[in-house]
């Protein structure tokens, strides 16, 4: 993309109004925003830390992003479009992975990870309700790890399932 010239970047995701872009910046693994043309460049996140598919929330205050902290499992941060220390959003020790928002912005769905080492989870969706710090397992999604897009593994090829799931 010519916009990011020079940068490596990877995992971009663009603000609703198509005005800023946030973007994981390859291999120091810190979340970056920049206007969509590129200019006003922000460093939002630094080690140690490594920023997996930030995602804005509707509004375009928030990322919700997934990523290992040294030591840790995999789990879910919030950060503000302003930057600063991303907020672990789930203190248990299960992994968490591949956030997605609610329309509404109040609450990110997201999977788990259990192919990771030590992993005893079952692949299920599930909702974090913000405001409450609720999580909530989707109806359905037994064996589901994505919200947008699942792969399942059957018989040694890949199968691609999309699953629409309503978290409104």
């Amino acid at each position: 993309m010519s916009f990011l010239a020079e940068i490596s970047a990877e995992a971009l995701d663009f603000s609703k109004d198509g005005k800023w872009v946030t973007y994981t910046q390859y291999p120091e693994g810190s979340l970056w925003r920049a206007r969509s043309d590129g200019s006003e460049r922000v460093q939002l996140t630094s080690g140690p830390l490594y920023v997996f598919r930030p995602r804005w929330s509707p509004d375009g205050t928030n990322q919700v992003f997934f990523g290992p902290a040294p030591g840790h499992p995999w789990k879910l941060y919030l950060v503000s479009k302003g930057g600063g220390t991303p907020k672990q959003l789930i203190s248990d020790d299960a992994n968490e992975g591949d956030p997605a928002w609610s329309p509404d912005g109040t609450r990110p769905a997201f999977g788990r990870l259990p192919w990771m080492p030590g992993s005893g989870e079952t692949p299920a969706l599930f909702i974090l309700d913000l405001d409450s710090m609720h999580t909530s397992t989707v109806p359905g999604s037994e064996n589901l790890f994505s919200p947008v897009v699942a792969i399942r593994s059957l018989f040694g090829r890949c199968q691609r399932r999309l699953q629409q799931v309503d978290v409104v």
